[in-house]
């Protein structure tokens, strides 16, 4: 591990000067060792370690799914993501956290309890915490929208779709959307909105091109409806 203190920027220097001085041209072959060649080797030995651990501590896992394919993660932690088609995650887990990007798609989290290390989704501008519970985040071009299954979640948002926090009760949903103008907490049928979990879709109330805009997100062959009346 690097030392206290020492910044990225100071190992890198380091190195440079380490190697740049391994570089120096000798006066002639009977010239006289400096005594640095094996002290720079090493000092390029430790440099290298110190910025290999330290790429890793801030390195992420990624995950991903094609279109039409659906894919269950589990984590080191015991927590588990289910990625819906089309979907990219990015997981960091840190000895004080555990963050999670939603680059794209949707996922539905199964989060294993730990108290002392925070469950974090982000999302577009939007951070979901969460102990020890279930949840569905959708991300897409209109914007987030998050479905408590179990357990609680507090949602803080700073997009442009909408500012403030919000804590979510089971079978609640916040929706983050640009085309709302302000967020919404409404109640929802949790089984319906996280169906693509069991390999189904349900719709409930919902206009059918939104229907259709959904089922085209599983295959490549695009359903077109002629008129949206």
């Amino acid at each position: 591990m690097r030392a206290a203190g020492a910044s990225y920027q100071d190992i890198k220097a380091a190195e440079e000067d380490a190697l740049n001085r391994g570089a120096q041209p000798k006066s002639g072959p009977l010239s006289r060792p400096s005594g640095r060649g094996p002290a720079a080797a090493l000092l390029v030995a430790g440099v290298g370690v110190a910025i290999t651990l330290g790429w890793q501590a801030y390195a992420a896992d990624s995950y991903g799914t094609a279109i039409g394919e659906q894919r269950l993660v589990t984590l080191k932690d015991g927590s588990r993501i289910r990625l819906d088609t089309d979907s990219r995650v990015r997981v960091r887990l840190r000895a004080n956290e555990r963050r999670i990007e939603l680059a794209a798609g949707q996922a539905f989290f199964e989060v294993a309890p730990d108290p002392s290390r925070p469950f974090v989704v982000q999302a577009d501008g939007a951070a979901i915490t969460a102990l020890g519970t279930r949840f569905d985040v959708s991300r897409g071009s209109s914007g987030v929208e998050v479905t408590l299954v179990e357990g609680k979640v507090r949602v803080d948002s700073a997009a442009s779709s909408g500012h403030g926090s919000w804590t979510l009760k089971p079978g609640e949903q916040v929706m983050l959307r640009a085309d709302l103008p302000r967020p919404r907490v409404r109640a929802v049928d949790a089984g319906a909105a996280t169906s693509w979990t069991t390999g189904r879709l349900v719709f409930q109330g919902a206009p059918l091109s939104e229907a259709v805009a959904e089922v085209n997100r599983y295959s490549r062959r695009k359903v077109i409806l002629q008129d949206p009346k």
